[in-house]
């Protein structure tokens, strides 16, 4: 009994198959090979009927196009593997139709399509992101070079941390683009004392910062209060001295003692006065120059005047 039932369902089966085959047969088209099958539904020629394609082979049209088949039909595609792109192009989904694939232009997939500086390819989860960079790890630098791979660039130095011994400062400039380290007198204030208290820097170049006396006037203080050209604490005019004090000229300091160019006395333009131009109450003014100290003044005695008389007895 139950054999009978297993046959009459295996009939059953074969004729429904024969019956979809008879039905999709009608509104199948005729062809000699699968260039005549037109329709993506029904894009492959077998018993010379066009059928729905069972591989990827089945879709290749007359333009040459890689198409995709995708549960009987071809899709259009640009490319079904990464060889129809030419390397390093890949074949990736379509952004648009995620039911298709499309050649996108890839910079590196592989270490080989870079040359140069930039030799080596960061690959991503998106090709399209890949790029060819200088270095992935510190052993694609060279000697005395570390990989900073927030942008795989291979430095010296970025940051004074790295840097040791006498050459604690790390310097990087247009002219050094992968930093140095090297000796550096001062960075700050912190770093200068004594007379030499703050830290003069050199944005451009750091190896030229040094420790000086001033950089403002407000950091001269006692009786140099003019901060100089040089840095160093001085005068440059009387008016920049205290009361009583003047600018020496020479060392550009304020001194005490000292006596205004002006007011001093040439002894070359002094003539001599004889007794007899000097009276006992004026002075000839042909004889001084004006401008000049008056010399002290001397009184002759009259002998006859001052001759003492005889006693009487």
């Amino acid at each position: 009994m139950m054999i009978k039932k297993i046959n009459l369902y295996a009939s059953f089966l074969s004729l429904l198959l024969i019956f979809i085959y008879l039905d999709t047969s009608a509104y199948a088209q005729s062809c000699a090979n699968s260039t005549q099958c037109t329709s993506q539904s029904r894009p492959y020629c077998v018993n010379h009927q066009c059928r729905e394609c069972a591989n990827h082979s089945h879709c290749r049209n007359a333009s040459n196009r890689y198409n995709l088949c995708y549960y009987g039909s071809c899709i259009t595609n640009e490319c079904f593997n990464d060889s129809h792109c030419g390397a390093p192009n890949k074949c990736v989904l379509s952004s648009t139709n995620p039911d298709t694939r499309q050649c996108v232009e890839i910079e590196c997939t592989d270490d080989s399509h870079c040359s140069g500086v930039n030799r080596k390819c960061k690959t991503s989860y998106n090709p399209t992101n890949n790029r060819c960079v200088e270095c992935l790890q510190s052993s694609d630098c060279g000697q005395g070079e570390s990989c900073f791979t927030y942008n795989n660039t291979c430095y010296v130095c970025m940051y004074n941390s790295q840097c040791s011994g006498e050459k604690n400062v790390c310097i990087r400039n247009p002219s050094k683009p992968k930093g140095e380290c090297t000796v550096v007198q001062c960075l700050n204030d912190t770093h200068c004392g004594g007379v030499l208290k703050t830290c003069k820097v050199d944005s451009q170049n750091p190896r030229n910062n040094e420790c000086v006396e001033c950089k403002n006037d407000q950091q001269c203080t006692g009786i140099n209060k003019k901060c100089l050209s040089n840095n160093k604490c001085g005068c440059s005019q009387n008016s920049d001295c205290p009361y009583r004090y003047m600018c020496d000229g020479k060392t550009k300091t304020c001194k005490t003692g000292m006596i205004q160019k002006e007011q001093m006395i040439d002894p070359k333009k002094i003539k001599k006065i004889s007794p007899k131009q000097i009276d006992q109450t004026n002075i000839d003014p042909k004889t001084i120059d004006k401008g000049t100290l008056e010399p002290e003044l001397t009184i002759p005695i009259d002998s006859k005047q001052t001759k003492p008389k005889k006693m009487s007895r």
